[in-house]
């Protein structure tokens, strides 16, 4: 069908299907692309730029563009590679506290996204707002949808058992200030020897 203005708003900014409310992050996409077009080669800038570009104007003249009982735009995913990469340029040029805000909106992002994968993935088309009516209900109410999920008792008691994914938010949290600090406001231009 035609593309419509209106699809692509809720794709990207509506309540019910947007990306930016699964993936805060890409709200630093314009400043991804400015960096991107200033550091990489034009042709490969604008392969970064146009495909997802395609994939919301496609989606938004989809008769289906809300992908029924899905949590997020799932029509635009494959898109999101593109996006990311476009990312490379803007840590690359940002300081200390820019990096930092990345991370934690990063963080965010990736919080919302577990958040999701361990409630439903499926949100129930029903929900016109389903963050805050399907998914951070199912949280609060300890219903998680993991593999034990199916060989035992479908509450909080399955999640906790379900130690890698405590693992792997601990690991991560623990070495988010030595990566911070290894990486440094900038890169630092190599010191000079001085002989004597």
């Amino acid at each position: 069908g035609t593309p419509k203005l209106t699809v692509l708003w809720k794709i990207t900014f509506g309540q019910y299907r947007r990306i930016l409310w699964i993936a805060p992050l890409l709200a630093f996409a314009p400043f991804a692309y400015l960096q991107s077009f200033r550091r990489l080669p034009r042709d490969v800038a604008l392969v970064l730029l146009l495909i997802p570009i395609c994939y919301a104007i496609i989606n938004s003249g989809y008769y289906y563009w809300d992908g029924g009982n899905s949590t997020g735009p799932r029509h635009i995913t494959p898109s999101l590679p593109f996006l990311a990469f476009a990312f490379v340029p803007l840590w690359d040029a940002a300081t200390r506290s820019v990096r930092v805000t990345l991370i934690m909106v990063a963080t965010l992002s990736g919080a919302i996204s577990l958040i999701c994968a361990s409630t439903t993935m499926t949100a129930m088309s029903v929900f016109p707002r389903p963050l805050f009516q399907e998914i951070i209900p199912r949280l609060l109410d300890g219903r998680f949808h993991n593999a034990l999920v199916y060989a035992t008792t479908p509450d909080l008691r399955t999640f906790l058992a379900f130690p890698a994914i405590w693992i792997t938010v601990f690991i991560f949290s623990a070495g988010l200030p030595f990566v911070l600090e290894a990486l440094g406001s900038k890169r630092r231009p190599a010191e000079k020897s001085v002989k004597g």
